[in-house]
């Protein structure tokens, strides 16, 4: 079985054998000299994808096990999920938790068993969008995984990031949605990869991935689920995927950045901040929030700083840096980074595109014949705006929970915790809202 660590290539040697029993021998190559590599040029194993639970820049190497308990526990997720679930009973808080994860303190009321399995944990984020006219339409997904493998520097959380993986997958299906008039969305300004585009199953099989990962024996690892009111995607992903994440069996913990944020004193009462709002308090601004990718792994970045200070007249400073590296480190893993929005062509993008498409909706529709031949008549955005209003116009009750893509900034900060529940915050804008 091979395992995997990350180490610069004078640390690995070609060939290794090791005779300790906590040692496994694996062939080693450095990145430079992997014999096998794909059409982008990637490194691969066996001529098969670059593993996706790697860091980008890992490489193989002989993986010794300092403490055998820290990743061999015999605690599996459900038992570790129940001990910290009669601890939070007892007072343990979410900063607690991830601040235990980080190697900052250690939480009480729990058997070391279950504190070596939760810091073997891998800490995985996500965040979908949806198309502002018709909420069943989901364009965006973006995922943040932090596996504790392939850390070596926990002095900042500006370093615990720099191992991050990082995934925004645009819906092919659904890639030519962009959201401009209720809440301005940017699907093509990823600031911490690659932007990719896969169907439906692809994104399925990259969410059950995100999830489902398996020790060295051969069982789930734990996973602390990380999000900025959470509730949301997880209905979402539930809804339009089909997947149950806390079903999976593998959840222990959920970190909200809105419980963080009180926990801290980031925030009054049951007060709600909205992630732009939370990242200014460390001095941080993303211009490019409301694209899947950015507002997951800015809501990693939020709840480490929480949970592990760091000066804040350095972290813009920080953050530009960290967008740089892993940029420059990202690789492809799920979908194709080329796909064409006009013509669902993987050889060009919808900027050279060149082929004829024709909408018959707009053609038959005086106001809008001279965009007819802009559009496919399947991906009008016209139609489905048209189709989304009668939909609710013919129905008392929305059966789409979540209908605008962003929460009525009246209600989402209101003191009164009924007005920023999912259900009602994101049932209207604030044009529209009865409080104003």
């Amino acid at each position: 079985m091979f395992h995997f660590e990350e180490r610069s290539p004078r640390q690995a040697p070609f060939w290794s054998t090791v005779s300790d029993s906590r040692s496994h021998c694996v062939p080693t190559i450095a990145p430079t000299r992997w014999p096998y590599k794909n059409a982008q040029g990637i490194p691969t194993f066996l001529n098969s994808s670059w593993p996706p639970d790697l860091p980008h820049t890992a490489s193989l190497v002989p993986f010794t096990y300092p403490n055998m308990s820290v990743f061999h526990s015999t605690m599996q997720p459900p038992n570790l999920k129940s001990q910290l679930d009669t601890a939070r009973g007892q007072g343990l808080t979410q900063t607690a938790i991830l601040q235990h994860w980080l190697h900052r303190h250690e939480i009480p009321f729990v058997f070391s068993a279950a504190k070596a399995a939760l810091r073997n944990a891998l800490i995985v984020g996500l965040d979908v969008e949806w198309y502002e006219h018709d909420a069943t339409c989901i364009t965006e997904v973006g995922v943040s995984i932090l596996d504790p493998r392939f850390i070596t520097d926990r002095a900042s959380a500006w370093n615990v990031l720099k191992s991050s993986i990082n995934y925004h997958a645009r819906i092919k299906s659904t890639a030519h949605m962009v959201n401009s008039d209720f809440c301005a969305g940017y699907p093509e300004e990823f600031q911490f990869g690659k932007t990719t585009f896969v169907d439906m199953e692809e994104a399925k099989n990259m969410l059950r991935h995100s999830f489902i990962r398996f020790d060295v024996r051969g069982r789930p690892r734990p996973i602390i689920f990380v999000g900025h009111a959470v509730e949301n995607d997880v209905k979402m992903i539930k809804q339009r995927f089909g997947l149950d994440i806390f079903s999976l069996g593998v959840v222990v913990a959920t970190i909200d950045t809105q419980v963080l944020a009180a926990e801290n004193g980031l925030v009054s009462g049951p007060k709600k901040l909205k992630l732009s709002q939370l990242l200014a308090k460390f001095r941080i601004t993303e211009p490019y929030l409301h694209n899947g990718g950015n507002d997951i792994f800015c809501t990693m970045i939020a709840a480490l700083l929480i949970a592990l200070p760091y000066p804040p007249e350095f972290n813009s400073a920080a953050y530009d840096s960290l967008k740089k590296h892993l940029q420059a480190h990202s690789k492809i893993i799920y979908g194709t980074e080329i796909f064409c929005t006009t013509c669902d062509s993987t050889r060009h993008t919808a900027e050279y595109c060149r082929a004829i498409v024709r909408c018959d909706h707009c053609a038959s529709t005086p106001q809008r014949r001279e965009m007819a031949n802009t559009h496919k008549t399947e991906k009008c955005p016209e139609a489905v705006k048209n189709a989304a209003r009668a939909s609710i116009e013919s129905s008392a009750t929305n059966s789409v929970t979540l209908r605008y893509p962003c929460p009525c900034p009246r209600c989402i900060e209101s003191p009164d915790p009924k007005r920023h529940e999912l259900e009602f915050a994101y049932s209207h804008l604030e044009s529209d809202c009865v409080y104003k």
